[in-house]
């Protein structure tokens, strides 16, 4: 049987550890999904990682380990 995934709640506004840019959690907003689940999986993961990657970031993050 699947879990139903319950939305994370949190503040939605983040800032990104790399640049600095500010934008939104959709999961902390109370949406079902975020943005980043449409991003290929980012693996393996920075151990030293503590906050989610702006979309500009992510992008570049995932293009690199490719």
């Amino acid at each position: 049987m699947i879990k139903e995934r319950k939305p994370f709640r949190g503040n939605p506004r983040r800032t990104c550890p790399q640049c600095g840019a500010a934008f939104t959690c959709d999961l902390a907003a109370g949406k079902k999904d975020c943005w980043c689940t449409a991003f290929p999986p980012l693996m393996p993961l920075d151990e030293n990682a503590k906050e989610c990657l702006c979309p500009e970031c992510l992008k570049k993050a995932i293009k690199e380990k490719q």
